[in-house]
């Protein structure tokens, strides 16, 4: 039966949420992390729990699994680079490169406001 294209319209809020995530990070100079490891590699573990979690995979994985997000940053100030680890188990921080529609969002609500840039919200144009 015929119907929306809600997959491009994913694909859409998606491009949408990963430009407002962009503009976030780089509101705090190109990096904003969520979890600090020090020089021997352990972190704060209420900092652990209060990162963002969202369904993400690596390159190699099948599937999206739930991932702590440490850490977001700019490349060239525009390639976006998010690390982080499964929830269940730990293993050395990890580059995702997929993310479960709409996930992105629930980093960009826990990067905090600067005192210049307190909305990141890019107008959605009607196609």
């Amino acid at each position: 039966m015929k119907h929306t294209d809600f997959y491009s319209l994913h694909k859409k809020l998606d491009a949408q949420a990963k430009e407002e995530l962009k503009a976030a990070v780089r509101a705090h100079g190109g990096e904003y992390i969520f979890v600090h490891f020090d020089e021997d590699g352990d972190y704060d573990e209420e900092e652990r729990n209060n990162a963002p979690i969202i369904m993400a995979s690596t390159h190699g994985m099948d599937t999206y699994e739930d991932f702590y997000i440490s850490r977001v940053e700019l490349e060239d100030d525009q390639y976006l680079n998010i690390y982080g680890w499964p929830k269940e188990g730990w293993t050395d921080e990890l580059e995702l490169d997929g993310f479960a529609h709409g996930h992105l969002e629930y980093i960009i609500d826990q990067i905090p406001e600067t005192d210049t840039v307190q909305d990141v919200t890019i107008a959605a144009t009607e196609s």
